[in-house]
């Protein structure tokens, strides 16, 4: 039996295939960054009784912006600065900037759900992606338990989809990609409404927290 190798695409050099990783990763810690600067949500319009959609939206608004600009850079950076091939630049910038919108909504959740320790979360989610998203070596050669975690966490929809828009391979794929990434934003959100609905009841831990960063 003789081995035959057909390959799919190619990429220039060894940064070229560990790029969508680390756009991720860089994507991600940015969105957590922004926990310093930015609340989940105003509080004023929670107890005042607004809607917990307009809360969600007041809140996620800023997210969004400065996530867009931060993706944006950090898309230009690795095409031009870095020299980075990239064959399909739209489907490029547009999976970018979905992809920094949906790490703002789901840390944004997770600041608002658990306040300061959602940091702490978020750090953590950060390391089971890192291991589970097939960045560097495919997810068949990885632990069953990080096998099974895989479908379920976003950076591995964003790692796949950024490598179709990056290095020229079938664009169909992506669309798959795409479908789940919005379902991450839309579950996200949704929590963050949840939570907003549940904080209009004030309590004692809300009015003296043991930690306010």
């Amino acid at each position: 039996m003789e081995l035959v190798q057909e390959h799919i695409t190619t990429v220039d050099n060894y940064g070229s295939g560990f790029a969508p990783y680390f756009i991720a990763l860089g994507l991600w810690v940015g969105a957590l960054v922004m926990t310093f600067l930015l609340k989940p949500f105003n509080n004023r319009l929670v107890t005042a009784g607004a809607s917990p959609i307009t809360v969600g939206l007041s809140g996620i608004v800023p997210w969004l912006i400065v996530g867009a600009v931060q993706a944006l850079l950090l898309a230009l950076t690795i095409q031009f600065p870095c020299g980075i091939a990239v064959a399909h630049p739209v489907a490029y910038y547009c999976l970018t900037i979905l992809s920094s919108f949906v790490f703002c909504a789901i840390i944004q959740m997770i600041t608002a759900a658990f306040g300061f320790p959602g940091k702490f979360l978020a750090v953590v989610l950060l390391m089971l992606q890192l291991t589970t998203a097939a960045g560097t070596f495919p997810i068949e050669t990885e632990f069953t338990i990080f096998q099974n975690m895989s479908p379920w966490l976003p950076m591995t929809y964003i790692v796949h989809a950024l490598r179709q828009a990056m290095a020229g391979a079938d664009l169909s794929l992506v669309g798959g990609d795409v479908a789940r990434l919005v379902a991450f934003f839309a579950v996200a959100f949704a929590v963050t409404c949840l939570v907003a609905w549940r904080k209009r009841l004030v309590t004692m831990s809300d009015l003296h927290p043991l930690v306010d960063l």
